[in-house]
């Protein structure tokens, strides 16, 4: 078997092992442009070859250089992105091949089998992902949310709350303003930088597949969803609102209408994406919508002669500065710039 390391943006081998092997939105290449475009990153490809010359399976990665060290991961700032496999001989070599960088190792699977259960790596962290088959028309979608939700989007509708695709350059600062907010005064983080949802914009847009939705209550913006279209799956990738605006209700009313954008576009799969097991409300939101869940492994390999205090010393660092840039009094826009500085450290 052949292992090389090849690049995912121009080697066609790659194109060709994601339509067969099931990829997401997050092997894509427009989304790697997209870490590329914000944080600098350089992707790479590690490929398996079999013994006719096609390739039977692929690890998607990054190094990245953190404040004092270096890691790989599959790939960062992504709910999930597991190696492409079309068959199981693939993995130990692609395995081996990483591991023989020398440095730790980090992957988020969707449970492929082999991958989890490889005793050379450990199971740092869990979430859930939430998906919708869209099968049906979105009336029979919505007689099966759960009645709160049904409530909860004919009250928003009633209410005179409206969603709307608008202009990027509304749609875009509007967003970034609540997701700042959210990050900020709800989870103690900093959000992304403005450059992540722009070139998230310029690398979909040219696919179509980037639908901004706008919810608005008196031409006021008052939350906001990013949904990204890959095949025939429909991402709902970002969320946000203003805080005083919930009882509006606008949430669901923006699930609702992404349903409805889904089967408009004949997609099959409305991706609800990643919740940490932390976030039990969010995760009974995204249920309430008659999702099919999945439990989403985040496995970690650590080399047995890695300086661990090195790795936690920089775990420590960038927690403390988040908790000084988020801190009550600091102005937004320093928070904002310190998201922009930092924020690629987080991978």
């Amino acid at each position: 078997m052949l292992i090389e390391g090849v690049d995912p943006f121009t080697d066609s081998r790659w194109r060709d092992l994601m339509g067969r092997a099931g990829a997401m939105l997050f092997h894509t290449p427009e989304w790697g442009r997209v870490l590329v475009d914000t944080y600098g990153l350089e992707i790479r490809a590690t490929l398996a070859t079999d013994e006719s010359g096609e390739v039977i399976g692929s690890v998607p990665w990054v190094q990245v250089d953190g404040l004092r060290s270096s890691r790989l991961v599959s790939l960062p700032f992504s709910d999930v992105c597991p190696p492409l496999l079309v068959d199981p001989r693939a993995w130990p070599p692609l395995r081996d091949a990483l591991m023989a960088r020398g440095l730790p190792i980090t992957i988020r699977t969707l449970g492929t089998p082999m991958v989890v259960t490889d005793p050379a790596f450990v199971v740092s962290s869990r979430a859930r992902w939430h998906g919708l088959t869209l099968t049906d028309g979105p009336h029979k979608h919505f007689d099966a949310f759960a009645p709160s939700v049904r409530r909860a989007i004919r009250k928003a509708v009633g209410l005179g709350v409206t969603v709307k695709q608008v202009a990027d350059e509304v749609f875009i600062p509007a967003f970034m303003g609540m997701h700042r907010g959210v990050r900020r005064h709800k989870y103690g983080l900093l959000a992304q930088p403005d450059r992540f949802i722009e070139s998230m914009r310029d690398q979909f847009r040219a696919i179509e597949g980037w639908y901004p939705l706008l919810a608005l209550y008196d031409g006021e913006p008052i939350a906001a969803t990013i949904y990204l279209r890959h095949g025939d799956a429909l991402y709902y990738k970002f969320n946000a609102s203003r805080p005083d605006a919930l009882p509006l209700r606008p949430n669901n009313l923006l699930i609702w209408e992404g349903v409805r954008l889904g089967c408009e576009l004949g997609c099959r799969l409305l991706d609800f994406g990643a919740s940490d097991d932390d976030q039990p409300g969010l995760v009974r939101f995204k249920r309430s919508f008659g999702t099919d869940e999945r439990e989403i492994v985040r496995l970690q390999y650590v080399p047995a002669d890695r300086d661990r205090s090195i790795d936690m010393a920089e775990e420590e660092l960038l927690a403390e500065l988040t908790g000084l840039f988020t801190a009550p009094g600091v102005p937004d826009e320093i928070a904002a710039r310190a998201g922009a500085l930092l924020y690629r450290y987080f991978a």
